[in-house]
């Protein structure tokens, strides 16, 4: 509380926006519902997609269904998904979307971070040089 104590009216109020900023922008961004950070799309079925049906099913060995199964995850298509890069990760609901990025929102609170110590640095009060801060 020292540090508070030794800031000018103005530095406590670049101080107080900052952080208030800093704070709107973390609820803008809204980490709480999760971040996406893979990406899912289907394949559609080649030719060598076996097809069989349901009494052709109910026919085959144990061997003949596994055998089966293995084929349609090679050749029918069906859901993929791979990881993004972080760069790419974004917040699942996001309030403004373009704070929904991880890269837009770790600039924006740099810019945060980096207007309020220029604002605290600009608005310094000059003492002078016989005066003494009280304690």
């Amino acid at each position: 509380m020292e540090l508070l104590g030794r800031l000018c009216r103005a530095q406590r109020f670049g101080l107080f926006a900052g952080a208030v900023m800093a704070v709107l922008a973390v609820l803008a961004h809204n980490p709480f519902n999760g971040y996406m950070t893979e990406v899912t799309w289907i394949n559609s079925p080649g030719p060598q997609c076996p097809r069989a049906t349901e009494a052709e099913a109910r026919a085959m060995s144990n061997e003949e269904l596994i055998q089966a199964y293995e084929l349609n995850k090679q050749y029918c298509g069906g859901l993929e998904s791979r990881d993004l890069d972080f760069s790419l990760w974004s917040s699942a609901d996001p309030f403004i979307f373009w704070l929904g990025s991880v890269t837009h929102f770790i600039a924006f609170e740099c810019a945060i971070i980096l207007l309020t110590v220029l604002w605290l640095a600009l608005n310094r009060e000059r003492r002078q040089s016989g005066s003494r801060p009280v304690d």
